[in-house]
């Protein structure tokens, strides 16, 4: 009578395979804690730096860690303590309103602006599988300024259009330009890279002279329109009612781009491919675009044209985690809030007292990377 044995080398697989799930989530448990510490670091760094507004001396620009802490853990405590019903002396001081009324704002604005740009330069590039593709580089951005153009000369007041139709205006002209894009690059049911960067270089070039013809006819609107086309974050120092509604629409799109993870790693396999495995890829293809164009309108719409972010972060990133979604997203919208709040301490204490737009600063950082990286897509065959 015979007995059946385990194979030793189906166990040993089994092992095998156990053994790298295991250092795999150890990984990416490790690559998101330190991206959460680089956040927090940047947060820190930029509620440090940067604008005293009108209320402080210039020397109130810098200040101290303890300082941060401090100010941090007290109004932490008071709202706490409100919460619960107990009675509370607010203390108002100078530190108090730099911190919380105009640094605070600033900075939360920059990272989800960062988050936003880095998830939609994330989704692009999987949709068309090509690492140059970005928000800005596709014509996006530029979409986003013709509407918001649009609504400020419109409508007139900034505050107002801030809460309400401005968020609208630039969405809509965010999906209008990628819609115009995907068709123009479509060829035959086929996405080919060259026609799709020229097509989002083209379109883009189209929206930005629009814009230009808007702000030359905007007349008393001409500064706002400005402000929008150099990308910039002091417009939301003390407005926190643009940051929760940018919160509101950013996080959770963000967070449904990050339940698509696994139709992305599809999607990186080839149409053809998704398809025949079960996804369907037009669906899939349509949803992401959207959302995509949702998170790029609301950034530009609150923070103006950023260039770049979309484009370096994502690459970056997927050198060191692999191309596996399900860590590349939420990675890569954690360093790219980190990037755009360290951009914004950069663009404010390089050449202080004067404030340059964060667009500028992007602007430096992306075109060298873009570049490099044309340059190695012709060394491969593009």
């Amino acid at each position: 009578m015979s007995s059946i044995t385990p194979n030793s080398n189906d166990t040993q697989n089994q092992v095998d395979v156990y053994e790298f799930y295991r250092k795999k989530k150890l990984f990416w448990g490790l690559i998101l804690t330190v991206s959460v510490l680089v956040l927090v670091i940047s947060a820190f760094i930029a509620l440090m730096f940067g604008s005293a507004g009108p209320i402080g001396p210039a020397s109130s620009r810098l200040l101290t860690i303890s300082d941060v802490i401090q100010q941090i853990i007290r109004n932490s405590s008071q709202f706490i303590l409100k919460m619960v019903g107990y009675p509370v002396h607010e203390e108002t001081s100078i530190q108090k309103i730099i911190i919380w009324d105009i640094r605070f704002p600033r900075i939360i604005m920059g990272a989800l602006a960062g988050m936003a740009l880095a998830v939609a330069g994330t989704i692009m590039q999987a949709l068309f599988r090509n690492p140059m593709a970005d928000p800005y580089i596709l014509g996006l951005a530029s979409g986003a300024s013709v509407g918001a153009s649009i609504a400020i000369i419109a409508g007139g007041t900034i505050g107002f259009l801030a809460g309400y139709i401005l968020p609208v205006f630039a969405f809509g002209g965010s999906l209008l330009t990628i819609i115009i894009v995907y068709y123009i690059s479509n060829i035959r049911g086929m996405v080919r890279i060259d026609t799709l960067l020229l097509s989002g270089i083209a379109v883009g070039s189209f929206m930005a002279a629009i814009t230009s013809f808007l702000t030359y006819i905007s007349g008393q609107h001409l500064r706002p329109i400005i402000f929008w086309l150099m990308g910039g974050l002091a417009l939301v120092e003390g407005d926190w009612e643009s940051v929760m509604i940018a919160a509101m629409i950013i996080v959770p799109s963000c967070v449904i781009c990050l339940i698509f993870a696994r139709s992305l790693n599809l999607l990186l396999l080839g149409e053809e491919t998704a398809q025949y495995r079960g996804l369907d890829v037009q669906k899939v293809q349509k949803i992401l675009l959207v959302l995509a164009s949702l998170i790029t309108g609301v950034s530009v719409a609150f923070t103006g044209v950023i260039g770049f972010v979309g484009l370096i972060i994502p690459h970056l990133i997927r050198l060191v985690t692999g191309p596996d979604h399900r860590i590349l997203l939420p990675t890569s919208s954690l360093i790219g809030a980190s990037f755009l709040i360290m951009a914004d301490v950069v663009a404010k204490t390089v050449i202080y007292p004067t404030e340059l737009p964060v667009g500028i600063i992007t602007a430096l950082c992306g075109t060298p990377f873009f570049l490099y990286l044309l340059r190695k897509q012709k060394k491969i065959g593009f």
